[in-house]
């Protein structure tokens, strides 16, 4: 099989903050190890991308994460990852999230298929009033944006690696990863004209990352291919893609985020990135602290 891409974030687990001195000690020592890891890693090919995170944790709920942690691993085989990932350091002292990746085109060629297809499986009755109905209810929707349909080609960006020993310096701009799925109501709530609509959103938020790769203000994005919860029953359906904005300042993303097309239409997961060279020195500080 082809090489591929997962995706990898890891956090401190729930309970972390009633852990033992001695095991909070023992998990910031093996955060420092996956630092080591991840260079031998990125060394080999096998991981090109990895981040941390500042310190922007929610703003709606109250968390304990001592910082996320994210690497987008490659491989050439799943034995492959599963022996990467059971080689980590944290694998037992954290909670992982792990996104298989897709290219930015390959995944808009999927999505407008499956568009296409639900398109068609509607409009095969001959029954007069469903055309009706769905013409009523279309009007209920935001209309398409002026920039859709309108390039005669859609870019992607190369997804860099990152480098490892790349420090955060003064006016360089905010590096903010956004990660969106689909809403659980998709699954039970949403009718089949309701889905159609929102895949024709997720058509244009093709077009609209296009253009902000064109602009320079998206740097990495890639699609998600389907998969699911393995610790139960999930109603998440193919996630919307994973993007990594570049902004000079809140206001500038803020403008960026809420033009995208699907924003009220999907959850989404924002991450305020910082390089991992930055994040390195702050663990090892925590650590250093921790032993005092």
């Amino acid at each position: 099989m082809d090489s591929f891409e997962v995706l990898v974030m890891l956090s401190n687990p729930d309970d972390f903050l009633g852990w033992p001195r001695a095991q909070k000690l023992e998990r910031y020592e093996r955060v420092v190890q996956w630092h080591d890891y991840i260079r031998e890693l990125h060394g080999k090919g096998n991981v090109r991308c990895a981040w941390g995170s500042h310190q922007l944790l929610s703003r709606a709920n109250f968390v304990n994460s001592q910082g996320l942690l994210l690497a987008v691993y490659k491989a050439d085989s799943w034995k492959e990852f599963d022996e990467l990932l059971l080689r980590d350091p944290l694998r037992d002292y954290s909670r992982y999230v792990t996104t298989p990746l897709t290219q930015l085109l390959e995944d808009r060629q999927g999505d407008l298929e499956r568009y296409e297809r639900t398109k068609e499986l509607l409009t095969k009755s001959t029954d007069p009033m469903r055309g009706a109905v769905q013409s009523v209810y279309r009007s209920l929707f935001t209309q398409q944006p002026d920039y859709v349909g309108k390039a005669t080609q859609y870019y992607a960006p190369k997804n860099p690696s990152t480098g490892l020993d790349d420090h955060e310096k003064p006016g360089d701009p905010l590096q903010v990863m956004v990660m969106g799925v689909n809403p659980p109501e998709a699954i039970g709530l949403w009718d089949d004209t309701r889905k159609l609509f929102h895949y024709e959103k997720v058509n244009w938020w093709h077009d609209y990352m296009s253009i902000l790769v064109q602009e320079g203000k998206v740097s990495h994005v890639w699609g998600a291919h389907n998969f699911f919860d393995i610790t139960g029953l999930s109603g998440l359906t193919k996630g919307a893609g994973v993007a990594i904005f570049r902004a000079n300042s809140f206001e500038e993303f803020d403008s960026l985020y809420q033009n995208d097309p699907i924003r009220e239409a999907t959850l989404f997961w924002t991450v305020l990135l910082q390089p991992l060279a930055d994040q390195r020195r702050a663990d090892e500080e925590r650590l250093k602290r921790a032993r005092h």
